[in-house]
Formats: C-alpha cells, structure tokens, sequence
C-alpha cells in the first residue's frame, strides 16, 4: 500500500497523534485520592509567575526557526528546606487563590503542600515538583479534592484523540481511492491503445 499523495502521509500522522494522546491519557500516572498525594511541610523562601521556555524539537540548531520557539507561564513557590521549584501548573491549579495567598503569606511562614507520591519520592532528584494543593494552619489556598478532579478530567483529550485517529483514516481512505481512480484511470488509456 503505498500512497503517493500528501493526504497519504498526513493521515498516517494525525493517527499516530491521535494514538499517542489516547495512551498518554490511558497510561499516566494515577492520583484518585488525598491517599495519593504526599505532605510537606515547609518554611517559605518565595514564590511567584515564571515564565518558562520551552523545548522545541529541531533537528539541528543551524535550522532553528525562532517563531516556534514556545514558553509557559507557571505560579512556583519556593522552600527553605528543598533545592527544588514547586510548580502549580495551569490546568490542575485553576481554583489557586493567588490573591490572598500573596497577600497573607510571607517569607519565613510556615506552608504545607500536597504533592503526588511519586513526585514526593523523587524530591532530591526532581527538579520541578508538581503542587496539589497549598495550605497553612488557618487557611487553604489550593484545595486538593479540585486539583485531583482536573487532573483525572481527561475526557477531553481522548475525544480530541478520536477525533484524530477518525479524520486520519478518512484522509487514508481519500488517498486509497485516489490511487485506485488513477490506477483504474491509467489502465483505461493502456486498453483504449
């Protein structure tokens, strides 16, 4: 089966995106409960927006295009006791209230943070640490049951991966019956001679 068409390779492509997000989503790591989630509790050093760069693929540095270059903005608190960046990333953090967490916080309070347990093993060799949630003894800034929910929310993402896959096969179809058309078409002429 071979497809001489641009539609022929694209679709193989948009198939293979949409596999690859319908096993990350099947595959990732599992978080149901607070269970899964581990404590820390530590003295504030600082926190605030960073923006992050982000690497994009390229196959020689010769051939970089500087317009796809890419960067996320992520909320980072930081502690006295660990090396590491504690990340609330964008869409497990969305009930974050950085308002008054800024605003009655400071440098040198005491914070708890609730982490994924495999994130939590790996503190002093992870460099950025995923945030489930944020509390102190008064308040919580971030609950864990609302980051928990958006985490496990990936219905989404495997619709937009279905979706891909479907539209993928259709354009492999296209090309199938393109080839078929030219084929069948070529061997008219041969038969007419």
């Amino acid at each position: 089966m071979r497809y001489s068409s641009k539609y022929g390779v694209f679709s193989y492509l948009l198939m293979g995106i949409g596999i690859l997000m319908i096993v990350s989503c099947l595959f990732r790591e599992k978080i149901a409960s607070k269970d899964d989630l581990g404590a820390i509790t530590t003295k504030l050093s600082g926190f605030g927006l960073r923006t992050i760069k982000i690497n994009t693929l390229h196959f020689s540095s010769r051939y970089r295009n500087p317009y796809f270059v890419r960067y996320r903005t992520s909320y980072f608190v930081h502690s006295k006791s660990y090396n590491n960046d504690f990340e609330i990333m964008g869409k497990i953090g969305r009930d974050f209230d950085m308002e008054n967490f800024e605003k009655d916080i400071h440098v040198g309070d005491s914070i708890t943070m609730l982490v994924p347990k495999s994130d939590f093993n790996k503190i002093g060799t992870k460099t950025v640490i995923r945030i489930f949630g944020i509390s102190t003894n008064k308040n919580t800034y971030m609950n864990y049951n609302n980051c928990i929910d958006e985490y496990n929310n990936k219905g989404g993402f495997i619709i937009l991966g279905i979706i891909l896959l479907i539209v993928g096969y259709f354009l492999m179809q296209r090309a199938k019956n393109k080839e078929d058309l030219n084929r069948l078409a070529f061997q008219q002429e041969i038969n007419e001679e």
